[in-house]
Parts: structure tokens; sequence; C-alpha cells
């Protein structure tokens, strides 16, 4: 209706006696008019199919991010694993956007943090133009191809060239200073670096710091570092699976990086936790089955008195009385809401994270083989002889070099047919060195070993090489199980540390008839995928080569079979390793484990032992990570750099046993610690999985209805076909000229942050267009087959689409009726519904925006479940079906449809400013303390560093960082307390008409109507 006073339009909510209308014209203006002020509006609708209803979906969720969505989820080339993205929901729900992830190792702390990136990147529309990885030299590699790989990114690792450029265009031009870089912890920490930074007043928008453990020394330039990091990013995620080394001091440290002048001492910080104890056996109480309402009130009232006043204890402990007096009648959803408060108010909730396999659960039986060869007369001979030269070598310089002989014992145990190439090259006299695949973790990653060390081997060994021959027991054991194993499974991956060794088996398997594949670290890995996935769906290829580079970022969940044919002395190799198969998607109950020893050496001594006591091939062990490391990198130095007899061998190995089974111990008390000051995060494994299965994510059809949208408006002639007619999984996308210009056009413009997957796209394009260019939309598909092209919102595809729909005029909900028939699989939905998609939006301290469906059934009543399940269903559904042009309501009914809906969303935005306005005010004192605490802790550090500073540069840099600080807390202060008052709008997004049937229904009426 029109107003005709002002031609202002709004929708009729209510009829009121005498001829009186109330009319919506926004949420704070609702006039009640008489009805000859009113006149009735003529508009045309436009329909809107399925199809277009999800672009528009889409679309709307690009411009204006929701606060409830997730924008990362099926956004990567990764498996989905709920507890992967608990760190995101923290993160995001964290104000000052820090979060501290404490994983156990292999659970995939890399993937997490390019979550938050993904995620942090959608929500500011893709503007993070400075983003910086920090991580030991060793890591850069792995992060860089793993961003590439699964996620689409191109990162650069950063030299000293790299660095000065970035400084110099910062220094030049701060908005267009851009940088997605990696950069090592050793380069960055050093002097002139930390002062470039600082002279330069550089910011980020986020730091991610690997391996963070690092940090954790006060007194160390890598803690300095960190300081430093965390005042000039406004985002930072740290990342360790060692947070403490038993210590709880080691955290606080670390935290105290995060979240500056939150933590004063490391009194103070263990005050701060201990409420948490409270908190977090009421929590374990209210969540139990069935919860104990009493005995969760009972904890909550003996937390100190100053956390009584929080805003979310007030609202958590009035939730909870409620439900105490309700008894069985109680609402789920009270009880939900008061379990948020709650982890709210834990000191670290919010900002750690850690996650152990021992808590998710699932996986496979583990069936361990340790296959024991006894090596010939001949080939003890060359192992004894290669170890006892370079023994007594170390000895006659009087130096230790203990990596080195390592290196060599593991390169004979590994495979002594493959070390004869070594040996036969210092024959010739090549200066090859020993060659080992290094992997950044492993314990000892001195990669080669000079030909000075082992060069005088070679007459002696060449002589006894001549006389074994072709003889290798080792590889005789090895294809004897390979005859075995491969008779009842299909796909086996065998690990060697040694690309001499990965040669040599794939030499000698080619000759007994194997069909083999290799990969490793000098194989690219945009060049290992088609390896792979000629590997994983070739019948005719049963066995995979693979260094530990090679598997990097890799999952094997096809195979059901791993082979160690030689070990890493570092356990938790062993368990990355298993860990590549016996993973999620794992279809088989049982995963089986092969490993290979030499008898009589140290292998079998110290390394097999030791493997057996701790259950490495049976049973995770993730939770000795941090133990584990030192006591295995001592074990092996004095096993290997000293003439033990093998009585003393097992003397020494008990001696480390015991050792670990005391700070196992104290490992066990520190677990049981955590959880009771940091608690369970069922939360927010909760919130997560609450997110998919209500639709509040970004869906493979949504993209797809955008792309093909685009494509048929503006390159009609361009085809993005299904490959196979039951499964939209797989498209061949054929472009036309017009869309080859227009993607020249798009890549080729300043500002287009075109990187590494638009070209690979746009030469795609140009090589395969007449065949047509494979893709996919789910991320499943795109993890499980890496050559084909993965469009997710940062595709250049669906940008070019984006651009394209935000010239258009989508919006004007009340002239685009949506009308569709779908089907689902979820019987509460079947039905016919007129549907009403709102947003609404609440700001003040905190501020929110979420999408609400409302459905209204055929009766004329809201349905619950409709509305909860209705965009799970839409961004499922298989496909659309038109409901022809007519509605099937008379207009008078749609208009008492659409005024219920009116009168439940003035309903939910009333409840939601009155209990955003009861927190509000509090949390805007708590949000003013934290952040005058944060800025005078800075403060403070800077004129402590000023009082000590003789330079008169350093001290004019100091000086000029104190005022940084000053200006920052204002404008920090300024806009909080803009955010004072509280205001809850809401507006129409969307309505209409859907139909949702049964999957069986609704081919039955597809084929009744291809009978008439």
């Amino acid at each position: 209706m029109k107003l005709k006073v002002d031609g202002r339009i709004g929708i009729v909510v209510e009829n009121l006696p005498g001829a009186q209308y109330q009319v919506f014209l926004s949420a704070d203006d609702q006039p009640i008019v008489a009805e000859n002020a009113l006149e009735t509006i003529q508009t045309e609708h436009k329909f809107v199919d399925g199809r277009n209803f999800l672009r528009d979906l889409l679309l709307f969720k690009l411009r204006r991010p929701l606060s409830d969505t997730l924008y990362s989820y099926s956004a990567s080339r990764t498996n989905f694993e709920v507890y992967q993205f608990k760190p995101v929901v923290k993160f995001v729900n964290n104000p000052t956007n820090r979060i501290l992830i404490a994983d156990e190792v292999g659970l995939g702390k890399t993937i997490e943090a390019c979550l938050i990136y993904l995620e942090l990147k959608a929500r500011v529309q893709g503007n993070l133009p400075r983003v910086l990885i920090v991580c030991p030299a060793g890591l850069t590699r792995k992060w860089r191809d793993e961003l590439y790989s699964r996620f689409g990114e191109q990162f650069d690792i950063l030299d000293g060239n790299l660095l000065d450029q970035f400084f110099g265009r910062w220094e030049l031009d701060r908005s267009g200073a851009t940088l997605k870089g990696i950069c090592s912890l050793e380069r960055l920490r050093r002097e002139q670096v930390v002062q470039k930074i600082t002279d330069l007043n550089v910011e980020f928008d986020l730091v991610i710091v690997d391996e963070a453990h690092h940090m954790r020394n006060p007194e160390a330039r890598s803690f300095d570092l960190g300081e430093l990091l965390s005042a000039r990013s406004d985002a930072l995620v740290l990342l360790t699976a060692t947070p403490v080394q038993l210590r709880a001091l080691d955290l606080f440290y670390l935290l105290n990086i995060m979240e500056p002048g939150e933590f004063e001492s490391p009194e103070l910080f263990e005050q701060q936790l201990e409420p948490n104890r409270f908190l977090n056996r009421a929590i374990k109480a209210a969540s139990g089955d069935p919860p104990e309402i009493s005995q969760s009130i009972a904890e909550l009232n003996r937390i100190p008195s100053f956390i009584k006043g929080n805003p979310y204890f007030v609202e958590a402990i009035g939730l909870l009385n409620g439900l105490d007096k309700k008894g069985g009648a109680a609402l789920r959803s009270d009880l939900v809401l008061a379990l948020r408060s709650l982890h709210k108010l834990n000191t670290l909730s919010h900002i750690f994270n850690r996650s152990r396999r021992a808590e998710i659960g699932g996986g496979s039986t583990r069936v361990a083989n340790v296959v024991s060869v006894d090596l010939s007369e001949l080939e003890r001979r060359i192992y004894d002889t290669a170890l006892n030269f370079a023994r007594a070598k170390i000895q006659r310089r009087n130096t230790v070099f203990p990596l080195g002989l390592i290196q060599i014992e593991r390169q004979i145990a590994s495979s002594i047919g493959a070390y004869k190439i070594i040996v036969d090259d210092f024959a010739r006299g090549n200066r090859t060195a020993i060659e080992i695949d290094e992997s950044s973790d492993d314990l000892d990653s001195t990669s080669v070993i000079e030909t000075d060390d082992v060069y005088e081997l070679a007459g002696e060994l060449q002589s006894l090489y001549r006389q074994l021959g072709d003889r290798d027991s080792k590889f005789e054991k090895f294809h004897e199980e390979l005859n075995r194993l491969s008779r009842d499974h299909k796909k086996i991956i065998v690990f060697s540390f040694f690309k001499r060794t990965l040669e040599y088996l794939r030499r000698r398997l080619r000759d007994v008839g194997y069909s083999v594949e290799v990969i490793h670290g000098d194989i690219s890995p945009l060049n290992r995928q088609p390896i792979l996935e000629e590997f994983q769906h070739n019948p005719d290829k049963h066995i995979l080569l693979s260094s530990e580079v090679g598997a990097e970022g890799q999952d094997f969940q096809f195979c059901d079979v791993i082979v160690n044919y030689d070990l890493p002395w570092n356990p938790m190799r062993v368990e990355q390793r298993i860990g590549r198969i016996d993973r999620y998607g794992q279809a088989s109950d049982q995963v089986t484990v092969v490993s290979f020893f030499l008898q009589g050496t140290i292998e079998e001594r110290i390394l097999m032992r030791l493997y057996d006591r701790i259950g490495i091939f049976k049973e995770s062990i993730g939770e000795l990570e941090p133990i584990l490391g030192e006591i295995v990198k001592e074990l092996s130095y004095e096993a290997v750099s000293k003439d033990l007899s093998p009585q003393q061998q097992a003397q020494l190995l008990e001696q480390h046993l015991r050792s670990l089974e005391h700070k196992k111990s104290d490992l066990r008390e520190f677990e049981n610690n955590r959880i009771e000051l940091i608690g369970h995060d069922q939360i927010f494994s909760n919130e997560v999985e609450e997110s998919i299965t209500s639709g509040r994510y970004v869906s493979a059809n949504e993209i797809s209805s955008l792309c093909l949208a685009f494509l048929s408006k503006r390159c009609p002639g361009t085809r993005l076909e299904p490959l196979k007619s039951d499964d939209k999984r797989f498209w061949k996308f054929v472009p036309d000229v017009v869309f080859k210009t227009e993607l020249d056009r798009f890549l080729g413009r300043p500002g287009s942050r075109g990187g590494a997957v638009d070209r690979e796209f746009h030469q795609k394009v140009l090589d395969g267009s007449a065949r047509g260019v494979p893709m996919t939309f789910d991320s499943d598909m795109a993890h499980q087959r890496h050559l084909l092209q993965f469009v997710n919102i940062w595709h250049p595809l669906a940008r070019m689409a984006t651009e394209f729909f935000n010239g258009q005029d989508l919006s004007q909900p009340e002239q685009r009726v949506v009308r569709t028939r779908f089907s689902t699989a979820n019987p509460e939905l079947h039905g016919d519904y007129r549907v009403f998609l709102f947003s609404i939006a609440s700001e003040g301290v905190v501020a929110t925006h979420e999408l609400v469906s409302v459905m209204v059934d055929e009766q004329g009543e809201i349905s619950r479940p409709a509305s909860v399940g209705f965009l799970k269903a839409l961004q499922d559904a298989p496909s659309f079906e038109p409901m022809g042009q007519s509605s099937q309501l008379s207009p008078d009914e749609f208009d008492r449809a659409k005024r219920l809906a009116h009168q439940h969303m003035g309903d939910v935005r009333t409840e939601k400013e009155e209990s955003s306005r009861q927190r509000n005010e509090a949390l805007l004192q708590v949000r003013k303390s934290a952040i005058e605490r944060t800025y005078e802790s800075k403060i403070r550090r800077a004129q402590n560093r000023l009082e000590r500073a003789q330079d008169q540069r350093i001290i004019r840099m100091h000086q000029g960082e104190i005022r940084n600080l000053g200006a920052r807390l204002s404008f920090a202060l300024e806009e909080l307390e803009a955010r004072k008052e509280v205001s809850v709008t809401y507006e129409t997004v969307a309505f209409g008409e859907v139909q949702i049937r049964a999957h069986s229904e609704f081919f039955m009426e597809d084929d009744e109507e291809l009978d008439c």
C-alpha cells in the first residue's frame, strides 16, 4: 500500500477497528492510518524459479555477510570434519578476532587456520589486503603447497627481496600495499626486519603463526616478535601442538601475546582461570542426559560475586532457574541458550581450542603386521661396515655429528640394494650425497650426508656387493607380503624416506610385473595430481610409492593398507603416515599397517621395541606428541653414536621408557586440569552441526545456480552441462567466444585479485575449449579429484557472475515472487507453503545479521519444522519444477499469510531488542575495560623499552609507537561508544509459494504429467 500524504510504500500488517490499518514502513516506523489515507499499488510480479531463487540468495549472502552463516564450509578441497570448524566458530564469535589452536598433531591445524582465513575473507567481502603467515623455515613450502592445493590460494614465500619490496610499497602507498606472504620465523625476528615493521608502523589484516610455542619465552626475540605482530594485526591465529611443556606459565605467555592486558601476571592468570572450574562443572551437569539442572545451578552459585553481574551470567542463571521449575516441560532451546551464555563466561573458551583424537573418536581398527627381516651374512657385513666406518670417523675427528650417522644407518636399513647406488657413485668419483626426502617436521632435518663422510667405504663395500649380487632379503620379504596383500586389497601405499629407495623399489617391482606409481618432493604438487588421479581411478594400478613430502597434504582413504618400508625415528611421523588412510571417509572397518625391521640391528633393538611399547601401529598416540619427540631424539643419538652392545642398547631403551611413563603421568594430570579450566567444546561442535543442518552456509547448488544464470544471460553460447544426468557433481564447461573475451577483460584489469587459480582456469579455457573443461562445484568431489576445476565463491567464473549481477537490480522483494516445487527426504517438510524470507540485524556492542525463514502452511499457521529446515532442503534440492503462473491462494489468503509472517517477525524483533538492551550496557563496560587494559599494557611495555633505549633513532621510534597506541586507544573507545544504543531492524528478502514433496511422490507426479 502507498500513503497518499507522502507517497511512501509499506505493508499492511494488521486490520484495526474503525477502518484503520497498521502499516509497516520500517522496523521503527509502523503508523496507524485510516483506510481513505491509503491507496493500493498495482505491482507487476516477477516470478522467480528455484534456481534463480538460489542465485539471489547467494548474492544476498555475499553483498551483506551474515553473522550466522559458515562461509568456509564446502569452500575448500578438504573433507568436512566438525572439529575443524570449532576454531572458526570461536574466532568469529570473539570480538578481538584472536585464537590459539593447540590441537594434537595430525588433526589439521593448518586446515583450521586456512578455514579461518577463508571465513574472514568472505565476511569482509574479500578485502584482506595484507595476510602474513609465519612459520619455521622448514614449513614454508608445506604452507605454500597446502594453501594452493586445498584452498586455491596463492601465497609467496618471502625472502629478503620480497620483504623489502613490500616495505617499499607500504612506505609509498599504504592502501595499495598488498601482501599474501609466508615468512620464516627465523627471518622475521631479525633485528633489522623488526625495526622496519616498527619504524613504518606496518599493519596486517591477519597474521597466522605456526609452531607458536617458539614464542613462549619472554626473554627471547621470538616473544618480542609475537608481541609486535599482535599489536600490528587486526586478527591473529597462533598454532601449536605443544601449548605447554607441562607448565601453565607457557600458556600464560602465549595468551599474553594474543590478549595483552587481559592477563597481567601469572598470579592473576591463575585467579582468572579459577572460576572456570565451577563454570565447566555447571556446563557438564547441564549437558548430561538427562540434564542435572539443580547441580548446575549449585555450581554456579559457587562462582565469585564479581562474575555474577555479567549479563551472560544473569541470562544463564535465569534460564536455568526457569528450567528447574518447569522440570519435564523444559524447553531444549532454553537449555542451549543457557549453555552458550555459560561458555561466553569462560575466560578461555573463545580464545583457546584443543582437539584430541581421544575426544573426537571414530577411526578404523588398525591391524598391525610387523615383518622382521633376517639379513644374510653378506648383507650384515655391509650394514656393519658402513656403520662402523662412520662411527670411527666421528671418534677420530673428536667431534659429534650424530645426525649424519643416523642418516647413514637409516639409508642402509631402508634398502641395502639402494645404498649400492651411492657406493657405486662414490667409486666412480661422483660427489653424490645421501638424499632423504626431508619432511619439515621430522626430528632430524639434515637432508644430505656429504661424500667426505662415506666415500672411503666404496672399495670395501663394492667388493661385498659383487659377492652379494642381486640378493636382497628385505625386498624378497616385501615381495612376499605384496603378493599376499594384493589378493584382498586393491590399493596399497608404500612409504620410504629416501628417493633412491623409491626408485629402486619402482625398478624391482616393475621387473616382477607390478604396475607402480611414484611421488616425492621433486615432483611439484601440480604434477602430483595426475599421478594420484591415475592411481586412484585406474583399476590396474595397485601400488603407490611415496616419500613423506610426496604425501603431505594428501588423503588416501581409498587405500586400506600402508607399508612402512623404512621407519622414521620420530614416531609422530609414523602416526601421520597412518593418518593418511585412517581418517574420515575410510570405507573399510579396519586398516592394515605393515612395517619392516632388520633383525639384529639398532632398528630392531631400539625402534621396533619402542614402537611396540607405545602401541603406535595399533592405536593413535597423538596425546604423546609433546613428550615423545625429545625422548626419541636423545635415544637415537645415544644408540647410534656410541658403540653399545645389544644389552646396553636394551638398558638404554628401558631407561628412556621409564622417563616416558613419568612424563605420560604428568601429561594426564595436565589434560585433567585443562578440561577443568577450559572445558569441553561440545557446544561449539553443536553450533557447527546446527549451521549445516539448517542450511546456514554457501552451497554448491547456490554457486552453480549463480554461474548458470550468468552464462545464460551474458554468454548464451557457453555450455555448462552435467556430465552425468543422475550426478550433478560433475560438469563440462564449454566456453564460447563471448566468454573468452569477458574472461580476458576480467582477469586483465587492475584489481582483479588474479592468482594461480585464475591463470590455470584461463589456460584451461584456451587449451580445452573445444572438448570442454571438467569442473565441479562440490568440495568433496574436488577433494577426491584435484584435476577438476573447483568453482567456489573465489573462482574467476563465480567472481565474474557476482560482478555481473551486482550491476543488475535484483532487490525489490515485493515485486519478485518465488514459485517453485522440489523434493526432499525430510518427511516433516512435505506440504504446500507460503514462504517469507527476512533478514534481521541488530546493532550494539555485539552486532548480528541473520536470515530468518517463515513458512505458513495450508492451515494458515506457521510451521516451525518447515521454517527451520527450508533453507537446507532448498539447497539440497536435486532439481526444481515450475508451479505455473497462477497462485493457488487467493490474494486475501496470501495477505493473511503475509500479515502472520510480519507479526511473527515483529515478535522476534521485539524479543531480540529486549534481550540485547538488557546486556548491552554491561557488555559495553566489560569491553571498554578490556580495551583500556589491552592498550595500557601495550603502552607500558613501549615505555619500558623507551626507558632502556639510548640510540636517538630507537627513542624516536618508541615515542612514535606510544603516540600511535594512544591514538588507537581513543579511536577504539569512540567506536565502542557509538555502539551504546541498541537497534534491531528486519527487512523482507523474498517471499512466494513452494511445494515440497517426497522424492517418490515428486517423481510420480512427473510421470503423471508426462502421461498427460
